[in-house]
Order: structure tokens, then sequence, then C-alpha cells
């Protein structure tokens, strides 16, 4: 058994610039952590170091992610670094790197407290130990990566055709005709079963949250939920073929996730399923949508507290193009074949994933990981 020790009691652990937050950031300067991650500039940078910087509040809650550099953190989060030359900082980010590492409190609201992030536990290799461990940890992740860019290229491909076909839908070069997001689908809106109903989350049906939107295609979720909490909680479930767009929270500066459910599925609140009229293929109407995400993200507001939004009425009034239904059809079969590649893909990245999480597990378990 590795020697158990407190973090605080080997790294600085504080709180981010707690009067700094997202309203201070400028378009180009130094990379700003909030509590949703890297997600922003500042025309300054209050560190020059490696360290670790953790989500302490929200839905990212207990996230953390490893920076180096010239960087800030800022409101609700808590940073920490190596304060011996016995502990490595690489290594202290990969065995933090699990979000259910710090105790969390609230219910609503996740919150992790500074004090409990210094008396979180962890195991302490030798120095030798700990970098050989992270160099393993650096390798497992950087495959997960690249299969996760690989994923993203054949997203890009079916972009790059979409955009050939049909041009862009705000400035519709091709002079299609147009409708409104909002006249051409059904709004869904989405709900968490209760907590406090177990039998909820034992099921078969998956249950998509906005951190299972990684990709376009949506083929299954982390959590899963029973076919009674569809009945009789605030879970609704929507069609296979749904289109998936979150509206609340975790609305990256750069993305607006966005997805199309391959089997039916339940969905939590942040998240609203559109179903399109039989005018619009689903497919089209997806990628109607993805290619638009830079416009989009200029109609995203933030709350006082820094949570993103994507209103109603904002996203009743995107524009869709209406091309002839056959053409449609053209493109989502173009679709399927790329999808062919990227579920070929897909299986690649859950290999890669299941490895770095056996490795992590070995090496944070106790049982070590082999030479």
């Amino acid at each position: 058994m590795k020697q158990l020790v407190e973090l605080g009691n080997v790294a600085d652990v504080n709180w981010g610039d707690t009067s700094t937050t997202k309203g201070a950031y400028v378009d180009e300067g130094f990379k700003a952590y909030s509590a949703t991650g890297p997600d922003g500039f500042l025309p300054y940078a209050d560190h020059n170091r490696e360290a670790v910087v953790l989500s302490a509040i929200g839905a990212r809650c207990g996230k953390t992610w490893f920076a180096s550099g010239k960087w800030s953190c800022i409101k609700n989060t808590i940073r920490f670094w190596s304060t011996t030359p016995h502990v490595d900082n690489k290594y202290l980010y990969w065995v933090t790197n699990k979000e259910d590492f710090f105790p969390k409190r609230g219910a609503a609201q996740p919150f992790i407290t500074i004090g409990d992030a210094r008396k979180a536990l962890i195991p302490l290799p030798p120095l030798n130990e700990q970098k050989r461990i992270a160099a393993i940890l650096d390798k497992a992740d950087q495959l997960r990566q690249k299969r996760r860019q690989a994923i993203a290229l054949l997203d890009n491909i079916t972009q790059s055709i979409f955009l050939e076909m049909f041009g862009d839908p705000v400035s519709n070069p091709k002079g299609w005709d147009q409708a409104t997001l909002g006249e051409v689908t059904e709004f869904m809106s989405g709900g968490t079963p209760s907590k406090s109903s177990p039998s909820f989350w034992v099921g078969n049906t998956p249950w998509v949250s906005p951190k299972d939107m990684k990709t376009v295609v949506i083929r299954d979720s982390i959590d899963h939920i029973s076919e009674n909490a569809v009945e009789h909680s605030a879970a609704k479930l929507a069609p296979e073929n749904a289109v998936l767009i979150v509206v609340r929270g975790m609305i990256l500066a750069h993305s607006v996730p966005i997805g199309i459910l391959a089997r039916q599925a339940a969905f939590n609140q942040d998240i609203k399923a559109l179903l399109f009229h039989d005018v619009i293929n689903p497919l089209f109407g997806l990628w109607n949508l993805v290619v638009q995400v830079p416009a989009i993200l200029k109609e995203v507001s933030t709350a006082a507290h820094g949570t993103k939004r994507l209103e109603m009425v904002t996203l009743s009034r995107l524009p869709v193009l209406c091309p002839p239904i056959a053409l449609q059809k053209q493109f989502a079969d173009q679709c399927a074949n790329v999808d062919q590649s990227l579920k070929a893909q897909t299986k690649a990245a859950f290999v890669a994933n299941l490895l770095f999480h056996s490795l992590q597990e070995a090496a944070f378990s106790g049982k070590g990981i082999m030479q």
C-alpha cells in the first residue's frame, strides 16, 4: 500500500482569483481557466508555472486541467501545485484527474470547498515512480486524443460536403427556399429523474447530458434510466434521429454541442431536442445547425453567475435551408458513408479510453503499472 498524504501537505492549494469573472475576458491574451475549463483570455497572466486547475462549482465540478506557461484562473476555481521537490506536478494532475476524486457538497449546484480540497488524500510513491506513472498516462492520453482528432476530422469532412452542396445557411448564396428553425421543428425539453429514487437509475434507456455530447452522432450515454423513470419523472424520451442541442451550461467559448441520436434516449434539462417536420431530413437539419455554430455563439448570453444560455427565441429564429427533400436525402446518404468510418474510429476511441482508465486504476489503486 502506497503512503497516503493530504494534498494540502504537499501542494499549495488555493482559490483562483475570486474577484475576476468571465466578464473580464478579452479576444486575445493569456489563457484563462474558469469552472468550465480553459475558455477565454485575459490581458495579463497571474501565473507562469505548471499547476492543476480544479473546477470548484457547477456542471463540471471536480474536473481538472493541467496548466503550464503563462495563465490565470478566475472565480469558482481552485489551483494547486507541488511545494516539495519530492512531488511531481504532472503526477498531481493524473492522480486527481477523476471528477469524483474530490468530495462534493450541495445537490442542485455541487461545489468543492477549499478545506475538502486540501484534505483530499493522494497516494505518494517515490518521485521516480510518480514520473513513470505520469509518462505512461501521458502516452495513453495522447492515444485518446488522436482518436478524438480523427473523429473531429470526419465531422469536418461532412461539414465540407454540406457547404459544397448547399452553401452557408445564413448568407444562402445558392438561393434556396428558407424557413426558421421554429417553423420546421417541434422543441422538446428534458429533465432529470429524482436522485432519491434509485430505481429510476437502473435501466437500459440512455439518459444524455451535455458531457455525453462529444461527437455529432450520439450512440450512448454514461448514465441510463429505467422505463419507470421515463413514465414517472421529468425525463422525456426523444426518438431516434432527434437532434439535441445544449442550451445551458456547457456551452464553451468555441462550441455549442449539437448531435443526433442514434437510438431513442432521454435527456436532461440543459438540452433541447429538435424534432424536424417531414420537409427536413434530420441529418440535413443537424448539419444545417452545426455549420452555424460560429454564428450561434454570438447569440449566447451569460448570466450573472457565469452560466451560458441559448434562449428559445434565438433558437427559433435560426435560418434553415429548404432545398428539395431528394437532395437532402443525397446528403444524408453521404453522411451515412462517413458514419461507417466514424463508427470504426469511435470503437477505437472506446478501446483507447478503456486502456487509459485501466492504467489509471492500476496506478492509483495500489496494483501498480507494469514496467
